[in-house]
């Protein structure tokens, strides 16, 4: 069976390169906050040349069955840096604004906190449920 791959971070970052791999195909992923190498004002240059290759081979991939969260005044990657993945088709990306109010350091872990509102967690629950009603129906089984 076919499983969904979800990550934060780097995490958020290799789920999205596994997804894209032809060996191994998940069923989808959820990626909060994918990063690479650091925070973006103090990544070495070749680090950022890798980046920019790993981006290259994520939208030239085709498709990924999944969802993308940026977060607004993310230090590592911020929306705008992602927003290039919304070339990649069946990849929903979603920019995420943090309350002021949030109580994280950063808007890199808002994800995990009261900052993440019940609208995405909603959005979320429903990308599971679709993937696994398809992967259900694709077995034969019948969905309850």
């Amino acid at each position: 069976d076919r499983v969904i791959v979800g990550g934060h971070s780097t995490g958020g970052w290799a789920g999205l390169l596994v997804a894209r791999r032809e060996i191994v195909s998940p069923a989808g992923v959820i990626a909060f906050a994918p990063s690479f190498a650091g925070e973006s004002e103090t990544r070495a240059e070749g680090w950022e040349w890798l980046r920019q290759r790993e981006l290259t081979y994520l939208i030239d991939g085709g498709r990924i069955d999944g969802m993308v969260f940026g977060f607004t005044g993310d230090p590592f990657e911020d929306p705008e840096a992602l927003s290039v993945l919304q070339q990649i088709d069946r990849l929903a990306f979603n920019t995420v604004d943090p309350s002021p109010a949030c109580p994280v350091e950063t808007a890199h872990l808002a994800f995990d906190t009261s900052c993440f509102s019940e609208e995405w967690r909603n959005e979320v629950s429903r990308f599971l449920e679709a993937r696994l009603m398809a992967a259900g129906a694709s077995r034969g089984a019948k969905p309850q």
